[in-house]
């Protein structure tokens, strides 16, 4: 079906990602050790990763863990909505259906959501501050370099549902104002600027899947910021 459609290239399931070297890290010792504690492990392997900023390291990295196991966050990437599904259309409708989702979850969401986008900024704040350090190990600084794209991924998500929620009315997005449409343009900026992050930052064999994901959600604010009333 691929060949047919004129599809190229594959993505896999299972690639590594500097990001989640502190999860290798686990496996590795599970392994070769008798088990123990996974978030002693975790510990131990930011000192000896990070020495004196691996306090730093984990707690940007719990912010990032508290920000992605949020219910509202979770409503928004596109993925789940790649699926067929009973009941729903085909293709499925992203991004009003993720807006449905966040609208069920209750008045909070648009709230839940910032809160999300914040935790992500102060963790880039803590990373950025590590990458400073002209003593890291390739592997480590790369590992920074990722985490860094996944807060802007996060981010990029979090905070451009938090705008939709606001044309939200009666279940549906309505049309925006001229002024409005001026946001819209805004929002998407805000949206480049933080794909920018993860194209710089990703590694060059999971930065395109990174991106691609957002394709959808930038020609949907890119038609909201073409409306004219």
């Amino acid at each position: 079906m691929g060949f047919e459609a004129g599809a190229n290239g594959a993505v896999s399931y299972a690639v590594h990602d500097p990001s989640h070297l502190d999860h290798e890290a686990l496996l590795a010792a599970c392994a070769w050790e008798t088990p123990q504690d996974a978030e002693a492990l975790r510990k131990r392997w930011a000192v000896s990763r990070f020495g004196v900023d691996a306090r730093r390291f984990l707690t940007a990295v719990d912010k990032l863990c508290v920000a992605t196991a949020d219910v509202a966050y979770n409503a928004c990437p596109n993925y789940s909505y790649t699926y067929v599904q009973a009941g729903k259309p085909w293709p499925r409708h992203y991004p009003e259906e993720a807006l449905e989702k966040l609208e069920g979850l209750g008045a909070d969401a648009r709230e839940k959501l910032l809160a999300s986008a914040a935790l992500c900024a102060d963790a880039d704040r803590i990373l950025c501050r590590m990458m400073k350090r002209d003593d890291l190990q390739e592997q480590d600084y790369a590992c920074l370099r990722s985490l860094r794209a996944e807060a802007a991924r996060i981010r990029a998500y979090t905070e451009a549902f938090a705008w939709l929620l606001t044309l939200r009315k009666d279940g549906v997005t309505r049309k925006p104002t001229n002024q409005e449409a001026q946001a819209a343009r805004r929002q998407l900026k805000s949206l480049l600027k933080q794909l920018a992050v993860i194209e710089l930052n990703k590694p060059e064999w999971v930065m395109p899947v990174c991106l691609h994901a957002f394709t959808p959600l930038c020609q949907y604010l890119e038609k909201l910021a073409q409306r004219r009333n």
